[in-house]
């Protein structure tokens, strides 16, 4: 009589953060949300998917609950060809999670962000605040 003892088989450990970009750092909060920081280099539409991808991936195969889009360095960007070429990359970042919260300097970013995700039909929290911000991503805010 022959018996197969075999070791339970590892589970596999979350995927590494995202290796810092010229243009996007990633950082977790906790177990259950992310921060990803957009650096103040400028990004042209030939970099959106290196810029992109890995964080996407990352995102993707993590499934956070929360997400905070720190846009707060991140130059302005208005430019119609860049607009454009954008959409399908931020759509995917600002569905990323359950809780996403875009962190912006001034009220003129608060109102793009707040116009690209009524065009891109999401549901996000758009805010200056840092405090209000992290609150709201791991999910202590009122209503959350």
């Amino acid at each position: 009589m022959f018996v197969i003892v075999s070791e339970p088989e590892p589970k596999s450990a979350a995927p590494a953060l995202p290796s810092p970009s010229r243009w996007f750092e990633v950082e977790r909060l906790d177990e259950t949300a992310v921060v990803v920081r957009r650096t103040g280099t400028r990004m042209e539409v030939t970099d959106l998917a290196r810029a992109y991808e890995p964080i996407l991936a990352y995102l993707e195969a993590t499934r956070p609950a929360g997400v905070l889009v720190d846009l707060r360095d991140a130059p302005g960007r208005n430019d119609d060809a860049y607009e454009q070429a954008v959409i399908p990359f931020r759509r995917r970042l600002l569905t990323a999670g359950s809780r996403v919260v875009v962190l912006v300097r001034t009220r003129v970013g608060a109102l793009q962000v707040a116009r690209h995700a009524r065009a891109d039909g999401v549901d996000v929290v758009v805010t200056h605040d840092p405090d209000t911000a992290r609150r709201h991503v791991l999910g202590a805010a009122s209503g959350a």
